[in-house]
């Protein structure tokens, strides 16, 4: 009997520990919304989420490479992009990505996690 009530405490603080660790990580990793502007080497390795218009498309090899608009511009990468993606994503269109700040050539990029049409 008093094995059991301690196991039972075991198992309870153990629950509780990994719903606070979950809750802390998704916190942390949360991407940041930022507009393209803030985008800088400060958010260099950080995940965002900015919004603004296509200004520019190509696809290549199933990669969906863009700039995106909101008064200053970035090139948004976007590897293995689903046929939704690809359907939302043209000149002109409004849409919202999520996805990592990260420097290649010398220039900030963004390499996309999601990007969705963008209300």
């Amino acid at each position: 009997m008093l094995r059991e009530y301690w196991l039972n405490r075991m198992a309870l603080a153990c629950g509780l520990t990994g719903a606070l660790a979950l809750l802390y990580f998704s916190l942390i990793t949360a991407p940041v919304e930022v507009s393209i502007a803030g985008i800088d080497s400060g958010t260099e390795g950080q995940r965002v989420t900015v919004q603004g218009r296509v200004d520019w498309q190509t696809e290549k090899e199933g990669t969906l490479i863009f700039t995106l608009n909101d008064g200053s511009k970035i090139k948004v990468i976007k590897f293995n992009s689903s046929a939704e993606e690809k359907e939302i994503v043209f000149v002109e269109s409004f849409v919202s990505v999520i996805g990592k700040v990260e420097r290649y050539r010398g220039e900030l990029e963004l390499i996309a996690e999601q990007v969705k049409a963008s209300d």
